[in-house]
């Protein structure tokens, strides 16, 4: 805090920057990155325009300091748990329960924190000082957890932590995408339900291909053109990118065309991700079912750093998008239903993957096999990672596998 001394005029622009960060977090919560726009920053920020183009020049500006702002309330949080802790002002009976505490904070009070952090962490993976700035953001989390770790009294802590962040990250996808509270996630965790039927959608949304009834062979084959361009866009340049325009300079089209056809950008990019989604989920089933590697843990560790390779390398843009569908899916209830299809068939993947390595499979041990390929998929892809990195994460995922499997996971 700065000294009482120092004049209010120096104090007030750092708080009204803050105040304008914080109102893009919440709507990058809510709308994702397409919502961010001085306009609806400053109506949310309950300042005015002027204020916002005066401390940001540009959108990108107002999000980097978002961005700034959210990943280091998480650090800063577990940070000061870690202090709490190491004076004995904090009891944490171990740490999969400090762990599961951050798991029904996302879930619960904290959940816009959550999605915005889906949101954060996806868009840095699109620029070099992005992938940078993911970079860095893991590698102080990991030190700051590691503390904790340390003051509960972990004996080998490296992969732990680090089976603790991919596996959370992966269950956040899935909270956001089917919103689940603090009580559904700890039911399955514990044991006392199964996901495949306490996590159920109840109504899962029809997805309307379009909004009037062009339905003959040339209109059909015009719709497509539009998709096939819309999931090229989103892929290359992330959802933000998708507009009228650009889909004309893709297809050739006349700007009126999407419009004639679809109901409105937003219907066209739900359609795209789910696509999306869709191709990434049977990716990863295809790799397990043509492998041909041994049925056994090994085995399984061969198929999971085949589909990893090809995801966070020749498929990194699909693989992207397909995770920034997951966090779509909280506001758009038509990708609810494609979240949920690969939640079911990659858990029956997973369940048979395990059973033919000789082991009893629960239906908690698939789901948390499944959120932590999904997590680390996240952070090779927000930080960029190279081929060598890609490769060593294989010790990382036998020492998960190990720990699933032998009911040691500190999740």
């Amino acid at each position: 805090m700065p000294p009482q001394s120092q004049p209010t005029a120096q104090v007030e622009p750092r708080a009204r920057k803050t105040q304008i960060a914080d109102a893009a977090i919440r709507l990058l919560a809510t709308g994702g990155l397409r919502a961010i726009t001085h306009r609806d920053v400053a109506r949310t920020a309950q300042v005015s325009l002027a204020a916002t183009t005066y401390y940001y020049s540009s959108k990108d500006e107002i999000l980097a300091l978002a961005s700034k702002r959210l990943l280091d309330s998480y650090t800063d949080a577990v940070r000061r748990a870690a202090r709490e802790i190491q004076l004995g002002q904090r009891r944490e009976p171990d740490f999969r329960a400090f762990v599961r505490r951050l798991l029904w904070a996302g879930a619960g009070r904290n959940r816009e924190g959550t999605l915005a952090w889906c949101e954060v962490m996806l868009e840095l993976a699109r620029s070099t000082e992005g992938r940078a700035t993911a970079r860095a953001w893991y590698a102080a989390f990991e030190e700051v957890l590691a503390d904790v770790a340390h003051a509960i009294g972990v004996a080998d802590p490296a992969p732990v932590i680090q089976s603790a962040i991919h596996t959370t990250a992966g269950l956040m996808l899935m909270i956001v995408a089917l919103g689940l509270d603090p009580r559904a996630l700890a039911d399955v965790l514990d044991g006392v339900a199964d996901p495949l039927t306490s996590w159920a959608p109840r109504d899962l949304a029809a997805e309307a291909t379009v909004a009037r009834p062009r339905t003959g062979a040339k209109a059909r084959r015009t719709q497509e053109a539009i998709l096939e361009a819309a999931v090229e866009i989103v892929a290359l340049d992330g959802p933000a990118a998708l507009s009228y325009r650009t889909l004309s300079e893709r297809t050739g089209l006349t700007a009126s065309a999407p419009a004639y056809h679809f109901a409105s950008i937003e219907r066209i990019l739900g359609l795209a991700l789910g696509r999306l989604l869709d191709a990434a989920n049977d990716r990863l089933l295809d790799t397990f079912a043509r492998d041909t590697a041994p049925h056994d843990l090994d085995g399984v560790l061969a198929r999971m750093m085949s589909h990893l390779e090809a995801e966070a390398g020749v498929r990194r843009p699909e693989a992207l998008a397909a995770l920034v569908a997951w966090a779509h899916a909280s506001r758009d209830p038509a990708l609810t239903g494609h979240a949920w299809r690969a939640i079911g068939e990659q858990n029956a993947m997973w369940t048979a993957a395990l059973r033919a390595a000789g082991f009893d499979v629960r239906p908690v041990d698939a789901l948390l096999c499944q959120a932590m390929l999904a997590g680390r998929l996240v952070r090779l892809v927000a930080i960029g990672a190279r081929p060598d990195e890609v490769t060593a994460s294989a010790a990382g995922f036998r020492w998960e596998l190990d720990a699933i499997t032998s009911r040691r996971s500190y999740i």
